[in-house]
């Protein structure tokens, strides 16, 4: 809805931003950054919109997943450790998928809901088994790399955004 309003550019230009500000926030941050280990209480009911809401907000508009807004946000947010923010992230893929897929069929009317709900259904399974994966290897990785690597990652792509 929103995307029809702006360009393509423009979204691809105000995402790379984004990321190129969020990878400096993890690479760069210093001594006030969040611990790379650890965990914490969950955010509270009010606070946790305010990193779902520009998760779903770019997700929808940029058709990405949400890991590349969630993770900075909680640890910029809530001071989430890099592990138990891909983890958050992480559990959210097979919910996105299922509720993508059921909105886009309701919201655009397409003409084969079946395929369409079959599809998130599926999705949401490989992104269950995915996230269940993830969250096994992320307890051997120490979680300073897993922050330079997410952080690289967020360079490179915004450098493909911002190209």
């Amino acid at each position: 809805l929103i995307s029809s309003y702006l360009s393509q550019q423009s979204l691809k230009a105000v995402f790379g931003i984004f990321m190129a500000l969020a990878a400096l926030d993890l690479l760069v941050r210093g001594k006030n950054a969040p611990a790379d280990e650890g965990s914490l209480p969950p955010p509270s009911w009010k606070a946790a919109p305010l990193v779902g809401f520009p998760t779903g907000l770019a997700a929808g508009l940029m058709g990405i997943g949400g890991g590349i807004v969630a993770v900075p946000l909680q640890r910029r947010l809530f001071a989430v450790p890099i592990k138990l923010a891909i983890g958050n992230s992480s559990a959210t893929i097979p919910f996105t998928c299922i509720l993508a897929g059921g909105f886009a069929m309701t919201a655009f009317r397409l003409a084969q809901p079946g395929h369409i709900l079959a599809t998130s259904a599926l999705m949401g399974a490989g992104g269950l088994a995915g996230a269940l994966t993830s969250a096994t290897l992320s307890r051997r990785i120490p979680g300073r790399f897993l922050r330079v690597v997410f952080g690289i990652f967020l360079i490179l792509s915004a450098a493909k955004m911002l190209a």
